[in-house]
């Protein structure tokens, strides 16, 4: 009788190890996926403040933005085959980040000017972020028609805006909600000489 009770107690006491065991790895689960998810933020984030703060003028190219889109003209790295001695060479180009619903994913593609003309930016995503559902651009600069600035949805001209805001929301679920993750990057501008 005392081996049946004992085999009982120490029983119970290993389906409540296993059960608090398991409730603890389910929880370190996504804590980690929610840390990782916030470090690739971070670095998508650092790879369009970097782009933002290289703005190249070049006066075919113009800063292009939408909600969903985003082109600046910048420096792009000429193709292997054209650079001289293996060493990097930079020309004037266009950078993109646009949304990818299909990819579910903030990609970021680059185009050399004189090959503008025959690709689309947006055929080639090389992803940045991933597992997002929806990633909304802004941009703050003055009225066309006052000096006051605001933000707005859409901007092309040969200067950037003041500012540009990136709001990306992550599909995965975190307590019943959708987590959204904002960058704000004032853009230095000097005009070319």
């Amino acid at each position: 009788m005392e081996l049946l009770v004992t085999t009982a107690l120490v029983a119970l006491v290993g389906a409540t190890v296993v059960a608090a065991v398991t409730g603890c790895l389910r929880v370190w689960s996504k804590v980690d996926a929610r840390g990782t998810a916030e470090a690739w933020t971070e670095l998508a984030f650092v790879s369009l403040r970097k782009d933002l703060a290289n703005v190249h003028p070049f006066s075919p190219v113009l800063f292009e933005g939408a909600y969903d889109a985003l082109s600046i003209p910048s420096l792009v790295e000429a193709p292997a085959g054209e650079r001289a001695s293996g060493e990097a060479q930079r020309e004037p180009g266009q950078t993109t980040y646009f949304y990818s619903g299909r990819d579910k994913a903030l990609c970021r593609s680059q185009q050399a000017y004189r090959a503008l003309r025959h690709a689309s930016l947006r055929e080639r995503c090389h992803a940045i972020l991933t597992g997002i559902d929806r990633a909304r651009f802004s941009y703050y600069a003055p009225a066309s028609d006052t000096t006051e600035a605001g933000w707005i949805s859409s901007w092309s001209a040969p200067e950037p805006p003041l500012a540009v805001a990136v709001e990306v929301r992550y599909d995965e679920r975190m307590g019943g909600h959708a987590r959204t993750e904002r960058l704000l990057v004032h853009v230095p501008f000097s005009p070319p000489r």
